[in-house]
Order: C-alpha cells, then structure tokens, then sequence
C-alpha cells in the first residue's frame, strides 16, 4: 500500500544519545525531499503494567505516571524540535502512550497515536 500525502520523515526519539544521532540524518533526508520531521517519543505501557506486584496490577492507577511520562516528554520534544526549527526545518511533533513499533508504524503511515 503507498502512502498518501506529502512525504513525512518520521524521527523515534527515546532521549538516549543513540536516537538523537540520528537527527543530523533525519535533517537531511527532510531538506531533499522537502519533508516535514515528524518527532516520536512513546509513552511504553508494557514495562509499567508488569514491574510490580502481578495480583496488585489490575487494581492499580497507573494514569498519573503515564500523565508525568507524557509531560516529560513533551517537555524533552519541545527542546529538540526548537533547535530543528531554528535551522529552518519543519517540526511535527506527536507524543503517545502505546506499544512503541505500533505508535511508530501509525506516525509513519500518517495516523499518529495509531
């Protein structure tokens, strides 16, 4: 199936330095083909829903660190796509809460959060 649309160069960001690396590569590619950078970090559920207690995880309120993870990376988003914006580049940005390949994939395919 092709993509629909303009092209969008979609850039997953963890915070770690082996992401951003690729930010130089995704700046390049977006000036040649005259495409947005579409920047992804993603909220992971998995890891939280299992890490404590497994008869406790049902009955526990994991919204309000999803809220604080979510802000925190807004908060990180903010700062790279200010800097990719100064240097006269166009920045979406998309924060998710979901299963990283799958919020990736939906970004890639113009349906972001999917």
């Amino acid at each position: 199936m092709q993509p629909s649309g303009p092209p969008r160069l979609v850039a997953p960001l963890d915070g770690s330095p082996v992401a951003e690396a690729a930010l130089p590569i995704a700046e390049e590619l977006a000036r040649a083909l005259d495409a947005p950078i579409v920047l992804v970090p993603v909220v992971e559920i998995v890891p939280l829903a299992f890490a404590g207690d497994p008869y406790g995880a049902a009955v526990m309120d994991y919204q309000p660190v999803f809220d604080v993870l979510q802000e925190d990376a807004r908060r990180y988003l903010a700062t790279v796509a200010g800097t990719l914006r100064a240097k006269g580049r166009t920045v979406e940005t998309v924060v998710s809460l979901g299963i990283p390949v799958e919020v990736i994939a939906g970004a890639a395919r113009g349906r972001p959060g999917s």
